[in-house]
């Protein structure tokens, strides 16, 4: 392989590597058209991650649910004063938009698998 052949193999194996790691999963990181979904992800022994959610009412950020395992249903329910709307457009994915008037603060809530309740993980609404 030619000199100038190899720097554009080298280049774009480079470039696929920077575009795979920022796609990562569950990792609490902001994801998504305009980086306003932040990723969640539940495995079927219900590890959620990340724990606790930091969602920010300016930045207009939801939250998206995903099973990582398991075949669900999954579900994402409220355990108090609820400042998400939560829809379920398929088997293993959730997505919560965080609802009009929603007030700053710590929220608790629980991860259903198949009908099974799991621990009660945090969101936490930013400003």
């Amino acid at each position: 392989m030619r000199r100038g052949h190899t720097w554009v193999v080298v280049s774009v194996l480079g470039a696929l590597a920077v575009a795979c790691c920022a796609n990562r999963h569950g990792n609490g990181e902001p994801y998504g058209k305009g980086r306003n979904e932040v990723l969640v992800t539940v495995t079927a022994d219900f590890k959620v991650a990340p724990d606790p959610v930091h969602l920010s009412i300016a930045k207009g950020q939801q939250c998206v649910w995903t099973l990582d395992a398991g075949s669900g249903p999954l579900g994402v329910e409220p355990k108090e004063q609820w400042p998400l709307k939560v829809s379920c457009d398929s088997p293993r994915r959730c997505v919560g938009r965080i609802t009009r008037g929603a007030k700053p603060g710590s929220f608790p809530y629980r991860v259903v698998i198949a009908g099974k309740p799991g621990p009660d993980p945090m969101i936490i609404i930013d400003p």
